[in-house]
């Protein structure tokens, strides 16, 4: 049996406290109260949506040498994650850390409206509480509605927030922090969008390798995108896997 990792929750924040060499692409390690040695992290380049293009280059972040109790090894960063909960109305993605599946066909429950809206599961992981020396490298996944069509677009291209807005779409708290560009630990979240509907629509799972393919092929990871008439956008960031 393969197991990329041993999670468990303290107070809501998702702590990745054990995990094994070669595992979904990279390694997570014992992390508690356990000196760890300073490493380093090299940034990739990227091609971001919304026309922002994350180059390479050879900048290095040191890491703490401790990993606190309530924080985890994510590559080569210390930090506390928490899981991004993904529901669906039928019409609508919508993605939210603070409504769990309890919250499915609820509203006022996690401070969010979610009547009408089914629990899909845990989409991806995000940093939480960042610690000041890291704030540089994450940046906010800004949450916007359009209350005509009732589609949920997020993005971290302030142009196409401006945009987004200009048309009916309003800002909403998301408090979702994500990697610009790829780094160790993280990975690509794909962005597809299905007109007939006006649903945007963000997965792990589906990249621009599953266009064209069927929802049970490897590339598409069980997702019906093809089969729903999605088109695929490109990465909208880059999050921690589940």
């Amino acid at each position: 049996m393969n197991i990329c990792k041993f999670i468990f929750s303290i107070f809501g924040l998702t702590i990745i406290s054990v995990g094994f060499q070669n595992c979904s692409g990279f390694d997570v390690e014992k992390t508690f109260l356990e000196a760890e040695k300073s490493s380093s992290v090299n940034y990739g380049e990227s091609q971001i949506i919304g026309g922002i293009t994350v180059d390479s280059n050879d900048d290095e972040i040191a890491m703490p040498q401790y990993c606190e109790a309530l924080e985890s090894r994510i590559g080569s960063l210390c930090i506390e994650v928490a899981p991004v909960y993904r529901f669906f109305s039928g019409t609508d993605h919508f993605y939210t850390l603070t409504a769990d599946e309890s919250c499915a066909n609820r509203d006022n429950c996690g401070n969010e409206l979610l009547a009408g809206y089914g629990y899909e599961g845990i989409g991806f992981y995000l940093p939480q509480n960042i610690r000041t020396q890291n704030q540089s490298l994450f940046v906010k996944l800004v949450r916007l509605f359009d209350p005509q069509t009732g589609d949920h677009l997020y993005t971290m291209d302030s142009i196409e927030v401006a945009s987004a807005k200009s048309i009916g779409y309003q800002e909403e708290e998301g408090n979702l922090f994500v990697s610009p560009s790829a780094r160790e630990g993280f990975v690509p979240l794909h962005r597809w969008y299905r007109a007939s509907s006006n649903d945007h629509f963000y997965t792990t799972w589906a990249g621009s390798d599953c266009v064209g393919k069927q929802s049970s092929s490897t590339e598409c990871g069980g997702e019906t995108v093809n089969e729903n008439d999605y088109i695929y956008e490109g990465i909208a960031a880059f999050v921690i896997p589940r």
